[in-house]
This record gives C-alpha cells, structure tokens and sequence, in this order.
C-alpha cells in the first residue's frame, strides 16, 4: 500500500474532548493544525487541486512554528518542569516536517505522495504529542492559574 492509500485509509482528525489540555488558546491552536490536516487529507486523495495542496502546507508549517514558538514561551516564562523535554520534541518534530516540506517543494518525489507522507507524519505526532505532552502543561499551568495575558 503506498502513502497515498494510507492517506486515504486515514480517518478525518476529528477533536475530541480527549485532547483537551484545559487551555482554550492552546486547544483553539491545535484545532486549526486539526483542520489543516483535513484540508491537505482532502486535496491529496482522488482529484486534487495541487495549488490547495501547496497552500494548506505552507500554511500548515508556518501555524505549526508560531503554536510551538507560543507554547514554548509560555512554558519557559512559567518554568515549567517539563520544558526543555517538550520543546526538543517540537524541535525533532520540526525537523521531520522541514525535510519532508523541502522534498515537496523541491519537487523531489511526486508531490502528492509527500503531501500524503506529512499527513500521516503530523496526524500520528500531533495526536500523540497533545495527549501525553501538552496534556502535562495544561495541568500544570491550570494548577497555577495560568490566564491568556500570560502568553503576550
């Protein structure tokens, strides 16, 4: 089965409670980077609009640094334990998603196989990512009071 089909076999992200962390602002972030998953899992199977395709992951990438870059702020300036473990996963996950972002925009390898590979790279991680790690900061900054100015 190639990566296509297995993007195609993917079920839509759909949010669920489940991955909740308890901070609208976060939660808010990781639905979009849900949604742009959507988008990009639509465009690539059956007839594709390869002009979407190159939007949605543009998009996708640059959402996904300014979420981190927030999220990692804001675990930074309220010391959060668990800092430098999370932010090394966003930073091994960035690099797993640039090089797959080169190899799409280079034009190494048919595109739609790549847009299928980051798919099922970001699907997997993103889920896993939010229900162990940012689950853990969100308890954390609800234990102490953590109010959305405390991101600016």
């Amino acid at each position: 089965m190639n990566e296509t089909q297995n993007a195609s076999m993917m079920p839509k992200l759909e949010w669920d409670e489940i991955f909740a962390t308890g901070i609208d602002r976060f939660d808010d972030q990781h639905k979009v980077l849900f949604g742009f998953i959507n988008v990009l899992r639509t465009n690539t199977v059956g007839k594709r609009n390869k002009e979407v395709v190159n939007e949605v992951v543009d998009s996708l990438l640059s959402y996904t640094m300014t979420h981190f870059l927030e999220e990692e702020i804001t675990l930074c300036r309220l010391e959060f334990p668990g800092f430098a473990d999370h932010k090394s996963e966003h930073d091994q996950f960035l690099m797993a998603v640039r090089d797959l972002y080169i190899r799409f925009k280079a034009g190494k390898g048919e595109s739609r196989i790549i847009a299928a590979e980051i798919i099922t790279v970001v699907s997997e991680w993103l889920q896993g990512h939010i229900l162990v790690k940012d689950k853990a900061y969100g308890e954390f900054l609800l234990q102490h009071h953590f109010t959305p100015d405390m991101v600016k």
